[in-house]
């Protein structure tokens, strides 16, 4: 290697190392100067208590998740154990929570970085740069990103997650994508539904590595979180039990028109429900373009039927938001662009107006119908918009692609 080369290769390497510094400082600053970070607090104390003084974490979720409930604020989902040690368990070693929130907020940023990288490589983004940098700085700036920022949700991950698993599939990496996926399961209310999907998918189409990925991970961290705590089956069972049934979208529907809410409530359920599984239906042993379409509906869907969501969990609609933007760049080119543009704006707007009359009040947002229902509202006719491209045999991103791999 020439010595200019080995100049430009350290060049880079400090640079790298100065970026990262920067960006844990003020990830840092921002956690000492912001409250939040409870979605993160509790697992982090949960863990913490059974590391060092061997208490079953789930005793501890239970009291943390009374008080929150009592107070009026989000109940975290519950958290299955074989997949919490995963993602919380290196942070219980960690004694200082500011700097955990720090390096919670970094992961989050370096995941999201990662999986617009790969996304835009593998599906073959065609709206520019200029337009692909706007996609992510909207990414990491509407509001469910920052909510899930500033309360130190995994929601963040369970995103990139999933964007990654989709890569993979379409690159045909079934073990890869399987293995991902059973990650997603940190998150079972949002994320249990696309696995369901994507299963089934694979079944149909005898993509038996898919399924040796998921499950092959999920043994793995089984078996290690049942040599740590054997009992904890049935203790997330009972705290599933104990705390069913809150914030959902049938519960605010019946709440907010007492006279006829119980049966709205069940249509408001019902028809997404219907219309998920009819695609379901469909998309039995197509390609993997159908497939991803069908995720990104999947993923939707369980904005309207999940039992213990929060505000934060909409930023997984950036998902689908982005399946559209894609179809959109590519197949309209200038006018598509130009689409694109005010999408993005309007999001972006609606979603800090929805916000505005309540700030950081966590209670009064998740009691509002206006905050769990307009954005998801606004993205079904626009994921509709780009069906009849994603159903077909082959989608923009599979035109590069030799026909063995379709």
């Amino acid at each position: 290697m020439r010595r200019s080369g080995v100049f430009r290769m350290v060049a880079e390497v400090l640079l790298g190392l100065a970026v990262a510094a920067g960006a844990f400082a003020a990830a840092q600053w921002a956690a000492r100067a912001l409250p939040g970070g409870e979605a993160l607090r509790y697992p982090w104390e949960a863990l913490r208590q059974m590391v060092l003084h061997g208490e079953n974490p789930y005793a501890q979720w239970r009291l943390l998740y009374a008080w929150s409930a009592s107070h009026g604020y989000p109940v975290p989902q519950l958290y299955p154990f074989h997949v919490a040690v995963v993602f919380f368990l290196p942070l219980a070693l960690i004694k200082d929570f500011v700097v955990v929130r720090a390096l919670a907020m970094v992961g989050m940023a370096v995941a999201w970085s990662a999986a617009a990288w790969r996304a835009s490589r593998v599906f073959g983004w065609r709206g520019g740069k200029a337009l692909g940098i706007g996609v992510f700085l909207f990414g990491i700036s509407w509001f469910f990103a920052a909510e899930a920022m500033w309360r130190g949700d995994v929601v963040g991950l369970v995103l990139a997650l999933d964007v990654l698993a989709l890569t993979a599939l379409t690159r045909r990496q079934y073990r890869l994508a399987g293995g991902l996926l059973a990650l997603t399961l940190i998150k079972p209310m949002v994320a249990l539904p696309v696995v369901i999907f994507l299963l089934l998918w694979a079944f149909s189409r005898g993509k038996w590595r898919l399924w040796g990925g998921f499950w092959g991970v999920t043994a793995i961290l089984f078996g290690f979180s049942w040599w740590l705590l054997p009992a904890w089956p049935l203790d997330a069972a009972r705290l599933a039990v104990q705390f069913a049934g809150h914030q959902t979208i049938y519960r605010l529907v019946a709440d907010a028109v007492p006279g006829i809410g119980r049966q709205l409530g069940w249509l408001v359920l019902a028809v997404p429900g219907a219309l998920v599984f009819l695609e379901w239906l469909g998309a039995w042993g197509k390609s993997s373009s159908r497939a991803v379409w069908t995720a990104a509906l999947t993923i939707w869907g369980s904005m309207w039927w999940g039992l213990q969501l929060t505000v934060a969990d909409q930023a997984l609609l950036l998902l689908p938001l982005a399946l559209v933007w894609l179809h959109w760049s590519g197949r309209w080119k200038a006018y598509g662009r130009l689409a694109v543009w005010v999408s993005l704006l309007g999001f972006w707007i609606v979603s800090w107006a929805l916000w505005w009359p309540y700030g950081w009040h966590p209670e009064a947002m998740t009691s509002s119908l206006a905050v769990r229902l307009v954005v998801p509202l606004l993205v079904w006719p626009l994921l509709y918009s780009v069906r009849w491209w994603a159903t077909r045999t082959y989608a923009a991103w599979e035109d590069t692609l030799p026909l063995d791999q379709l």
